[in-house]
């Protein structure tokens, strides 16, 4: 976010030792979104259905900031952006990501840098020079850093015009979005200090409202039973 400046300043000079050119996004404050604002852009019906809990404006905020990002991909026309939060640190085998990226022979749409939390069941793995390129059953969650082709923007900004999750679980319903995702180990990225003190969380989203009894418990049986069907079919 703007505010922040000293998030920027930390992930720039981390970045700066790679010699590759880097923008700042500004980020869509989710605070300062009114109410009419907000419905243009998320459906409190679907979100109901469809998620487990309602949003807050920082997760809001955050989807929105990630449709700016994805839009100036497509504007730019780049081979791919590397997006990254600003609580994010580069380590030294982001230097070799890149060229990774180029030379990875089978069709992506999105690569996930960073994959935190608890560890997902991998379904395909293929090397390449020093690193992993996998695929799982079902992507982990964060979208604090993750390499875009066109292509995967594109789909995103097709299929979510207007959203009812937050983005980084939204990014798990590739059926939804037809995106065709992949991870690379080891992680190129870290999160730094700064994570703890979370912007979104900030604004709201500990403090949500579920959805409905039992929605988590819904929604994770019909994802496993959809995600089995669709990766069968691809894979």
């Amino acid at each position: 976010m703007a505010a922040s400046r000293d998030r920027w300043e930390r992930v720039k000079s981390s970045l700066e030792p790679f010699g590759m050119p880097v923008e700042r996004i500004d980020a869509v404050v989710g605070a300062n979104l009114c109410n009419a604002e907000i419905s243009r852009f998320y459906n409190r019906v679907k979100n109901f259905f469809f998620y487990t809990r309602f949003l807050s404006k920082g997760e809001i905020g955050c989807y929105l900031s990630h449709k700016k990002v994805w839009q100036k991909i497509l504007n730019d026309g780049v081979d791919f952006g590397i997006v990254i939060e600003d609580d994010i640190e580069a380590l030294p085998e982001f230097a070799q990501v890149p060229a990774l990226l180029e030379n990875i022979k089978e069709p992506f749409d999105y690569a996930k840098l960073i994959s935190p939390g608890r560890s997902k069941k991998i379904i395909r793995e293929t090397p390449i020079g020093n690193f992993r390129i996998v695929r799982w059953l079902k992507p982990p969650t964060y979208a604090a850093a993750q390499a875009i082709k066109p292509s995967g923007a594109r789909k995103l900004l097709d299929v979510r015009k207007i959203f009812f999750r937050p983005v980084d679980v939204d990014i798990q319903y590739f059926w939804e979005t037809r995106l065709n995702i992949i991870g690379i180990y080891p992680e190129p990225f870290k999160f730094n200090d700064t994570s703890k003190q979370s912007t979104i969380a900030s604004t709201g989203r500990k403090n949500a409202k579920r959805t409905f009894p039992f929605a988590r418990l819904a929604n994770e049986i019909v994802y496993y039973v959809k995600s089995i069907f669709y990766k069968r079919k691809t894979f």
